[in-house]
This record gives structure tokens, C-alpha cells and sequence, in this order.
């Protein structure tokens, strides 16, 4: 006759499974944590690397990071994707500093790993050093932060129910033009696009200006940060004019031109410089 397990046994026997499993699970989450270090030192090390290629070009390091955009300069990429912590709550932290000469990267380590013990560390074009704010959550956007489209960011503002772009639009089109057809022009002033692309301008969650939007709306487009309207590219005479500068609409063909008058485009297909605005409530 078979002898079946006592009570004690099977508690015994359960106690043992359990145990097993928790040191299973605890030995799992640190592989996964010195995991996660590794990315974080690789990220950081290749983002020292892409700042000092930036820094070469163009003279400073740039004035922000986003993770998940592209790190470019000039036509140039240095990053194709800035990276983000491995945790989803949150980021490194990254800032300018000495007026674009020098920045800070923050960022924090969870387990001791390849010479970091455990804590927040900060990169510096000198290295990397103790300290520092460690990683961070994302921040909210709100109107007033940098609008971020792609590789590009763009000023904003609060006007009105509304936020602005206060500087043209950059991005790259098919149908892009640079004024004079010089690229450096595109990059110090925006570009200036043809209208029949209209619904492809402007990045998500943002539109054209349109008559009849505030009043007040447009003298502030028209008015703040003016020395990026550079004329418009005249389709028909196929020749680039300065006489007066002005603002793609959302409305039939028209144009807001630099002392705040809506009319239309010379010729359909000319090109004129484009900022989007987005409704705030």
C-alpha cells in the first residue's frame, strides 16, 4: 500500500517551490536591471559622441535633446533617434550650458555595472562624473516650449487662444524652395512652399492660419520674430521678390503679407513662407 504525503510534507515541499521561485524572480529583475544599465551607459557614451560631432560643426551644442527626434545640423545627422531611458517613465536629462559651449546629460544607474555603482550619474564633454539630477519623467509640452517637428524645433507662443509658431517652417518638401535659391536660406529663415501642399505643412495637431481667424492673431504673426519672412517665389515670373513679405492662409488662395493685409497669391503655385497655429481651447 502506497504511503501518501503528510501535511508537513506537502508544506514543506511548497515552501521549497516557493522559494525557488522567488529567487528566480529577483535574479531575473537584476539581469533586466544591469541590462538596462548597459543600454544606458551605450546610450549615453553615443550621445557624448553625436554632441562633439554636432559641437564641431556648428560651433556649440544644441540648445535641446528630444528623445525619439533626430540630432542634425546643417543637412548633417549626427543621431538618427536621440535615445530615451529604458524605464518609459522617464528620460535622461539634458541641458546647455556656457552659453552653448559646454552641457550637462543626466542620467541614473540602477545596480553597480561597468565601474557605476548605483545612483545618478552626469555626462559633461569632460566625462562622466557622480551627481547630477539622474534620470527625469518627460516633461509636458506646453505652448511657449520649443515645438518639436522631427530634427526641427520651432519658438512658440500663447495668443489669444491660440499658440503660434514665431519662426517659419523649415521641414523638408519636395516642393520646398530656399530664397534664391540658396539652402542656407531655408535653414536661417525657413522655406517657402508652393500652396497646393497646403494640407502637408504643418505638423500634427497644427493648421494654417486662416481668414477669418482674430485679428489680433495675425498682427502677432505678422509682427513678432519678422525677420524670417524673406518675400515669396513668384511662379509665373519665375523670380524670387522681396517687395513685401508674406504668410501662407488656409483660406482659397490667400496670403497675410507684413502689414497685415490678407490677399491672394500672385500665381497660384508661388511659394511663400508658412507658420501653423494651434487652438488651445
Amino acid at each position: 500500500m502506497k504511503k501518501a504525503f503528510t501535511l508537513i510534507e506537502l508544506l514543506v515541499v511548497i515552501a521549497i517551490i516557493a522559494l525557488l521561485s522567488t529567487l528566480s524572480v529577483v535574479a531575473l529583475n537584476s539581469a533586466r536591471a544591469k541590462s538596462r544599465d548597459a543600454r544606458r551607459l551605450s546610450d549615453i557614451k553615443n550621445t557624448q559622441t553625436a554632441l562633439e560631432m554636432y559641437f564641431d560643426t556648428a560651433g556649440e551644442y544644441p540648445a535641446t535633446l528630444t528623445a525619439g527626434s533626430e540630432l542634425s545640423y546643417g543637412g548633417l545627422v549626427f543621431l538618427a533617434k536621440v535615445p530615451s531611458d529604458p524605464l518609459g517613465s522617464n528620460q535622461y536629462n539634458y541641458v546647455q550650458t556656457e552659453s552653448g559651449q559646454s552641457y550637462t546629460l543626466d542620467f541614473t544607474t540602477e545596480t553597480k555595472s561597468s565601474d557605476y555603482e548605483a545612483g545618478n550619474y552626469q555626462a559633461t564633454p569632460n566625462g562622466i562624473l557622480a551627481g547630477g539630477g539622474g534620470s527625469t519623467p518627460p516633461q509636458t509640452w506646453v505652448c511657449g516650449d520649443n515645438l518639436i517637428d522631427g530634427s526641427e524645433q520651432y519658438m512658440t507662443m500663447e495668443d489669444h487662444a491660440y499658440c503660434l509658431m514665431i519662426q517659419n517652417l523649415v521641414r523638408s518638401s519636395n516642393n520646398r524652395r530656399c530664397y534664391g535659391d540658396i539652402k542656407q536660406n531655408c535653414i536661417d529663415f525657413g522655406g517657402l512652399y508652393a500652396y497646393k501642399d497646403k494640407d502637408s505643412l504643418c505638423p500634427s495637431g497644427w493648421r494654417l492660419p486662416k481668414d477669418p481667424d482674430d485679428n489680433m492673431l495675425f498682427e502677432a504673426l505678422v509682427n513678432i520674430n519678422e525677420q524670417g519672412f524673406i518675400g515669396y517665389f513668384d511662379a509665373k515670373a519665375l523670380e524670387y521678390k522681396n517687395d513685401r513679405k508674406y504668410l501662407m492662409l488656409d483660406s482659397s488662395d490667400d496670403v497675410l503679407d507684413s502689414i497685415g493685409k490678407v490677399g491672394s497669391i500672385p500665381f497660384l503655385n508661388s511659394s511663400v513662407a508658412v507658420r501653423c497655429i494651434k487652438e488651445l481651447y
